[in-house]
């Protein structure tokens, strides 16, 4: 094959670590709606451990899209879409 056609064809090793370290790190941060009791998307996706690092306890508010509400959320109330432990 072609150096430059497979170069275009095929991702960079740093492209692949980067895309694996992406999906295995980056978690999206969920919460409970208290009306419904559903698991809801805040917006925010990061790492567990930057997530624990970061010095913010009141996160923004989101709009549940669950019962339609604004709902307040704080560090503790958040939950990992994959738990980090598994």
């Amino acid at each position: 094959m072609n150096p430059i056609i497979s170069a275009i064809a095929e991702p960079s090793l740093q492209t692949r670590l980067r895309l694996k370290c992406t999906e295995d790190e980056v978690n999206r941060i969920l919460i409970k709606c208290p009306n419904t009791g559903k698991m809801i998307y805040t917006g925010y996706s990061m790492d567990p451990q930057t997530f624990d690092l970061s010095p913010i306890e009141e996160m923004d508010p989101v709009e549940c899209p669950a019962c339609h509400q604004v709902h307040r959320w704080s560090k503790r109330d958040a939950r990992f879409e994959r738990d980090p432990n598994e």
